[in-house]
C-alpha cells in the first residue's frame, strides 16, 4: 500500500471515528455527572435502547465516511489530473496546456499554470530568436 493510500485511509478513519468519540465523551460526561440514583435509571434506559443507539452510531459513522469520500473525490481526482498535465508539460510537451476542471480553486490553479507555461514558452521563443 502506498504512502498516499495510507494517509488517505488514516484520514478517513479519523473523520469517521471522530463523531463516535465525541458522542462517547459527551455520553460519559452526562452519565458520570448525574446523581447515583438517576445513574441507575439512565443505565437501564441505555441497556434497553442499545440496539437503537448502535444503529444510530453506525449511521453517523457511515454518513461521515460518505461525506468525506465525496469531498475527497471532488478534489483528489482533478488534482491528480492536474499533476499529470503538468508532468506532460515538464517532461514531454512544453506546448501542452492544462484543462481546468474540478472545484474553483483547482480551476484557478490550472489557469495560473497555463499562464506560467505560456510565459515560459514566450521566453524560450525570445531566447531562441536572440540566439
Amino acid at each position: 500500500m502506498s504512502t498516499a493510500a495510507l494517509r488517505y485511509a488514516g484520514a478517513l478513519a479519523a473523520v469517521v471515528l471522530a463523531p463516535a468519540v465525541v458522542v462517547a465523551a459527551v455520553g460519559a460526561g452526562v452519565f458520570f455527572s448525574t446523581p447515583p440514583a438517576d445513574r441507575a435509571v439512565l443505565a437501564r434506559v441505555l441497556r434497553e435502547q442499545t440496539p437503537l443507539l448502535v444503529v444510530a452510531a453506525v449511521l453517523v459513522v457511515l454518513v461521515a465516511g460518505l461525506l468525506l469520500a465525496a469531498a475527497l473525490s471532488r478534489y483528489v481526482g482533478p488534482a491528480r489530473r492536474l499533476t499529470g498535465d503538468v508532468r506532460v508539460m515538464l517532461d514531454a510537451n512544453p506546448e501542452h496546456r492544462v484543462t481546468p476542471s474540478g472545484p474553483a480553486e483547482l480551476r484557478a490553479l490550472a489557469t495560473a499554470l497555463n499562464d506560467l507555461a505560456e510565459r515560459h514558452s514566450n521566453v524560450r521563443r525570445d531566447v531562441a530568436e536572440h540566439v
